[in-house]
């Protein structure tokens, strides 16, 4: 059995989790670089008190203390491997993304589609998922679509009508059978109001 706060993965050192953090930080004039363990996505992670964690999220709470409930830290150097708080700020989801490299950063700063319609007013369609698109381009698109739908399925649709006109004439047939007094007082009522 291990003694008390020695962890496996820690191959038995129970120093200060805080000394261990600040010893895999590599101070420079601007960023200060994590130099342990990083993941794919570039951020540096570390075991903290047990618990695997982002190091900028370590490095923010110890010298600020705990991160705004809602909130994202946003690299305003945009060094995924920088702890220093200073450049570490709390922000909406939302802008953290947008102020971001990503695509939809990128996407979210264009004015115009790529065919050169603006993106405003009339010509701005907001979809479901938050995305835009022009108006223009879309309708062209779903119009395209149709003819091209149109025209791969017209000898099908064909043979759907004539298949089912028979059908449908049997159907009309039997309901007007069925409701022949209906139709009649139908008739007598349009004839009385037409009159008038």
């Amino acid at each position: 059995m291990l003694p008390v706060g020695q962890i496996p993965w820690n191959k038995g050192n129970t120093s200060d989790p805080v000394k261990r953090f600040w010893s895999h930080v590599e101070k420079t004039d601007s960023c200060w670089n994590w130099t342990a363990c990083i993941a794919k996505n570039g951020y540096g992670r570390f075991v903290f008190n047990t618990k695997h964690m982002l190091v900028h999220r370590i490095s923010y709470e110890l010298i600020h203390g705990k991160i705004p409930e809602g909130k994202q830290l946003d690299h305003l150097c945009r060094n995924r491997r920088c702890v220093n708080p200073v450049h570490l700020q709390p922000v909406p989801p939302k802008e953290n993304v947008l102020r971001g490299i990503g695509i939809t950063a990128k996407n979210s700063e264009k004015t115009h589609c790529k065919r050169g319609h603006e993106l405003s007013g009339e010509n701005l369609v907001i979809e479901k998922n938050g995305s835009r698109q022009c108006r223009l381009c879309k309708n062209a698109k779903n119009s395209k679509f149709m003819n091209q739908w149109y025209q791969n399925h017209r000898d099908q649709m064909k043979q759907y009508r004539d298949k089912n006109r028979e059908s449908r004439k049997e159907t009309m047939k039997k309901w007007r059978e069925k409701n022949r007094e209906k139709i009649k007082e139908y008739k007598k009522q349009y004839k009385l109001r037409t009159a008038s």
